[in-house]
């Protein structure tokens, strides 16, 4: 029986190709970067051309690098950047160069109309469970090429995610997912189907026929084919499942599969959630609901847009080009252990990007404060991986808060849980043992391998897959920081009420 596992991540930064082995081992990985664009403010766009140019370039090095034989390959499925509208004519050309990604804000004037003609944001609520920022949701930015592109809307057949755009490229096929199109505000979440109070208020031209075909990520929506096959180095008929949004797919790879499992992960962008029997969703704290890839599942989750990326920065800014041979986050990392408590008064504000949880606020900025001169560098880099891990703290309260029970172990995947003094950091301030585990910057791509897995049945089950996710480092709590990181995380939610009025200040320049 064939066993190896093809997995994509088609992340915001760059597309990732992994090969696995049935028992969850990595027989190796490929990258490759792609741009992102800025044309105005509050636009962020990518080309999906790049995108299919990373995936074939990864593939085609990973063929190389490691020599398996692709007819041993039992499928191929994805974990995909959210949010998306690509605009595909019915044979899948691409009918726009650039298109609007997760981060993309234009589409504040759509959210005002289809709210007035909803009913306001508690019943848009109410029906989708998406606490994002409104204008981030796929709904709205078809709605704006409605009323801003009618051209390439009139031509369009399919509005496409990032995964959907590179399965169709693989098969000629098109189909979507439940992770993926919750995250539309297109689904009714209680009732696990297409909302059609949500088109009626977007108008008569956007109907379900804009979108793909609703499946669960576990299905085979077709198979490479011939010239996908030729691009790629691999072979023709290799099943294709349809895959999971990045979401859900970080929560399956830190083996959050089941009822009451929670997680974190932080890659450049971060996020936390639940995995819940039953779609619970909490109007106040605009928590996140969204279908599970282990279907009938579901999940709640917080988004801040900026976690490691800060972390990058950091050590870009800070610290510039390290020398060959020298590793500027471990070295960085390591003198800012040593920092005495009574010196750790530099507070950062993690909303590089704005926007996302726990604020919703499209003005934030980062902010230092508490900055003496007998600070340094390594001040400031301690503060900005504390800024990230006091916002998982508000993420950790809120979920403790609407679920009625404490989280105990928080499992962190992504790139940013290879960092230990992170880890501790995280700990300490939440007060919870934080766990990570043998696949830390690998869960999406294996998150996307058990969508191939189960598709086509070379797993049983996900229970059958949990086995095989292994916790690989602990960290417990210091309770001798737990008052001083007390006073801290009161400083911090402090802050930031006190910037809100400048933050609309600051806002107002960006139109100069």
């Amino acid at each position: 029986m064939k066993e190896l596992l093809l997995a994509y991540d088609i992340g915001t930064t760059g597309a990732k190709v992994a090969l696995f082995k049935k028992d969850a081992t990595l027989l190796g990985s490929a990258y490759k970067s792609y741009d992102t664009y800025y044309p105005h403010p509050g636009w962020v766009e990518q080309r999906p051309e790049d995108w299919w140019k990373a995936v074939v370039e990864s593939t085609c090095e990973l063929v190389e690098k490691i020599g398996f034989n692709p007819a041993e390959v039992a499928g191929i499925s994805f974990s995909g950047q959210m949010m998306g509208q690509v605009p595909v004519a019915a044979d899948g050309t691409l009918l726009q160069e650039q298109v609007p990604i997760w981060a993309d804000g234009r589409a504040s004037e759509q959210v005002e109309a289809l709210f007035k003609k909803l009913g306001g944001y508690e019943r848009f609520y109410e029906i989708t469970m998406q606490g994002h920022n409104p204008q981030l949701y796929t709904l709205f930015r078809v709605m704006w090429y409605r009323d801003n592109m009618p051209e390439v809307f009139k031509k369009t057949y399919k509005f496409l995610h990032s995964k959907e755009f590179i399965a169709n490229r693989m098969t000629g096929n098109f189909a979507t997912d439940y992770t993926d199109q919750a995250l539309s505000a297109t689904i009714n979440m209680k009732k696990r189907t297409w909302s059609d109070e949500m088109f009626n208020a977007a108008g008569p031209e956007i109907t379900r026929d804009c979108f793909p075909e609703l499946h669960e990520s576990i299905d085979v929506m077709g198979s490479l084919t011939a010239e996908a096959a030729k691009q790629l180095n691999l072979v023709e008929g290799i099943p294709v499942v349809v895959g999971s949004g990045d979401g859900p797919a970080a929560a399956a790879g830190s083996a959050a599969l089941e009822p009451g499992d929670a997680y974190f992960y932080i890659g450049s962008a971060c996020w936390g959630g639940t995995i819940e029997s039953e779609p619970i969703g909490d109007f106040e704290t605009k928590v996140i609901v969204h279908n599970h890839l282990v279907p009938g599942l579901n999940h709640s989750q917080y988004v801040m847009y900026t976690g490691a990326i800060a972390q990058q920065w950091a050590i870009e800014t800070l610290y510039g080009d390290a020398p060959k041979g020298v590793d500027l986050y471990k070295q960085a990392s390591d003198t800012a252990r040593k920092i005495p408590l009574n010196q750790d008064t530099v507070l950062f504000l993690p909303y590089m990007r704005p926007g996302g949880a726990p604020y919703n606020n499209l003005n934030a900025r980062g902010v230092f404060t508490g900055i003496g001169l007998n600070h340094s560098k390594e001040h400031l880099f301690r503060a900005v991986l504390e800024g990230v891990a006091f916002n998982i703290r508000l993420f950790q309260t809120r979920f403790e808060k609407f679920r009625g029970m404490e989280l105990p172990v928080l499992n962190i995947v992504g790139g940013g849980s290879r960092n230990p003094f992170w880890m501790q950091l995280i700990s300490d301030i939440t007060g919870r043992k934080i766990t990570t585990s043998s696949l830390q910057q690998e869960a999406n791509a294996f998150a996307a391998a058990q969508c191939v897995g189960v598709g086509v049945e070379v797993y049983k089950d996900f229970k059958e897959v949990k086995k095989l996710i292994h916790i690989e480092q602990e960290y417990a709590p210091d309770e001798s920081t737990a008052d001083f990181y007390a006073i801290k995380f009161e400083a911090f939610l402090k802050a930031y009420q006190g910037m809100v009025e400048t933050y609309d200040l600051i806002a107002k320049l960006d139109k100069f």
